[in-house]
């Protein structure tokens, strides 16, 4: 077996998740985009040869000329696309630590499955020894006549009934192998994973109701929305700015052979004319954008305090259920059995209290590993619900602007 304690398995998951892995090429190509923002629009070079006469296409005799244009952007639009660029890899960098927080609140989901799933085989495994051992005193007691054959074959049906039991929980188990193996993207091992780590002491991570607000705006949903509607913003303005005309100025040589036999210098500048598209459409899509981006935002923080009240209310009401069965139900269950048990071994009760005290046990246990597989959860929905408490190292949040005149560098 492959025994996994939950720390062991988040290292797993960060290491070979591909969740993870495709949310980091996400992070990776807007952070490529916005290394071409940065950048000024290229020049342009165009080279030409003719020939103005018919019969004259000798390369001696061919007209020649150069020219180079660049486009001067004005309106700021260089760094408004940097700025929109610029959030957008901040969005995506956000975007990998909410993925990040949803994996983990996966594979505790996952761990503690296969937690309950081992103690519910354990229990259904003291439950088919227990019956065996009833039946084992039941036909003693028929072979001394002190029982009836329909107490035994009532008995064996029980009996069997906890065997079912027993198989169906060790294919739950098998089952809950499986799901955490593929979070961890471990599928050949499935069969092998073992949840080693004790249940987790209840203990208390809710906030201070004074400090709901401030965190929930530092969880990484919330400020993916918020960096999402920064980048609509710049996006707008830039939509605006296109009605600042930008101008082309080129510089040119011709050389023209049959006509004087010599080069002729000039200067352009070239001008776009607003007769058929003044950037309508651009500047109300933009605004458009704008508007949903800020009712993502608010969407965002809306379902970051959901979460978080839910998984607070999870937690009060699975910590309660808890000790109830822990201090209380389970262990009066498992007293009674063994008093029953006792009891009909000497023959001093009917059989009818013998499995009514073993289905009480039964039940009992099984609502055991349910609530504290449900009260492990809810406490890793709030740790979820919840900024990590020690925040990722800052990164950059971008390369900074080259200069045209600068040789380009590689990004990052």
């Amino acid at each position: 077996m492959l025994s996994l304690s939950l720390s062991d398995a988040r290292r797993i998951l960060l290491e070979r998740s591909r969740d993870l892995g495709a949310a980091q090429a996400a992070l990776d190509a807007a952070e490529g985009a916005l290394f071409s923002a940065a950048r000024r629009p290229n020049p342009v070079l165009t080279i030409g040869a003719g020939s103005a006469q018919a019969g004259e296409y000798r390369p001696r005799d061919l007209d020649r000329n150069v020219r180079l244009d660049q486009l001067i952007e004005r309106g700021s639009k260089r760094e408004l696309r940097a700025d929109a660029a610029r959030q957008a890899a901040r969005a995506a960098r956000m975007d990998l630590g909410d993925v990040r927080r949803r994996l983990g609140f996966a594979l505790a989901q996952a761990y503690y499955g296969l937690k309950s799933a081992q103690e519910a085989v354990d229990y259904a495994q003291a439950n088919a020894d227990a019956f065996a051992r009833n039946l084992d005193v039941a036909r003693r007691r028929l072979k001394a006549g002190d029982a009836a054959q329909a107490d035994v074959s009532r008995i064996e049906v029980d009996a069997g009934q906890a065997d079912n039991d027993l198989r169906q929980a060790r294919a739950e188990r098998e089952a809950a192998q499986v799901a955490l193996a593929s979070i961890l993207a471990r599928e050949a091992d499935a069969r092998r994973l073992l949840a080693s780590d004790p249940w987790p002491e209840p203990g208390s991570v809710e906030p201070p109701a004074e400090r709901i607000a401030a965190l929930l705006e530092r969880r990484p949903d919330v400020q993916a929305a918020t960096a999402r509607l920064a980048a609509a913003e710049a996006r707008f303005e830039g939509a605006r700015a296109l009605r600042t005309r930008d101008f082309s100025v080129g510089v040119f040589a011709d050389q023209n052979r049959l006509a004087n036999g010599g080069t002729t210098f000039g200067v352009s500048v070239s001008v776009p004319l607003f007769l058929n598209n003044d950037y309508t459409g651009e500047i109300r899509q933009a605004e458009a954008e704008r508007v949903a981006a800020r009712i993502e935002l608010e969407r965002a923080r809306g379902d970051a305090l959901a979460e978080l009240h839910r998984a607070q209310s999870a937690v009060r009401a699975s910590a309660e259920r808890v000790e109830r069965l822990e201090a209380r139900i389970v262990p009066s269950a498992r007293a009674a059995a063994r008093a029953t048990e006792f009891a009909y071994s000497r023959g001093a009760i009917p059989l009818t209290d013998l499995l009514d005290a073993r289905r009480s046990l039964k039940a009992t246990e099984r609502d055991l590993v349910e609530a504290r597989a449900a009260r492990a959860i809810a406490v890793a929905a709030l740790e979820a619900s919840l900024p990590p408490s020690a925040p990722d190292a800052p990164q950059p949040d971008a390369p900074s602007m080259p200069d045209a005149t600068t040789p380009d560098a590689p990004p990052r």
